[in-house]
């Protein structure tokens, strides 16, 4: 807790690579377009990947899950991330990929336990919970995984979901993946 009484958030950068010698994105999570905190150079990766967040709040409600509708992309390379639509990222190169999932929620109101998912093909894959009891003040949940992809069908999902009473909203959201090996 701060002096003042609010919960302090908790925060993730992501860290997305791009092409050789390569330029990388770390993300400082604010979920809104301009969110890059510094560019960085390493070389040896590849540019198979993406980073997307979410720019505006989404009503979120309780004791369902809910796709994350991730509508802004900061990097895609190979365009494999759906921002308009299906809001999910299918990979054209197969292979192993660390991917994340970072969401905010606002305060909820009643017992709260809020639960992220990387869903994989349509099932639950990757899964965190974080309790944080009757307070309503807002939190931030983090799930990351390294996922074999098939480069053709294969694909992932952000889904949160929390038993709190009525709607929240969720902010400050990035999902991101990058290939870090072949199967």
């Amino acid at each position: 807790m701060r002096g003042n009484g609010e919960q302090r958030k908790r925060r993730c950068r992501c860290v997305l690579f791009g092409s050789d010698p390569m330029t990388g994105i770390i993300s400082d999570n604010t979920g809104r377009a301009g969110g890059l905190v510094k560019a960085v150079t390493v070389a040896g990766l590849t540019d198979y990947g993406f980073y997307a967040q979410r720019t505006t709040n989404q009503s979120i409600s309780a004791n369902t899950w809910t796709k994350v509708t991730f509508d802004t992309e900061v990097y895609d390379p190979q365009s494999d991330y759906d921002h308009s639509s299906n809001y999910r990222f299918t990979p054209t190169s197969a292979g192993y990929y660390w991917c994340s999932l970072n969401v905010g929620i606002s305060g909820t109101a009643g017992e709260a336990q809020m639960r992220i998912s990387i869903y994989r093909n349509g099932s639950s894959f990757a899964l965190t919970n974080y309790n944080h009891g009757s307070s309503g003040y807002g939190v931030q949940n983090t799930v990351s995984a390294a996922i074999l992809f098939n480069g053709s069908s294969d694909y992932i999902e952000g889904y949160v979901h929390h038993n709190g009473t009525g709607a929240s909203n969720i902010d400050d959201c990035n999902f991101c993946g990058w290939k870090i090996g072949t199967s």
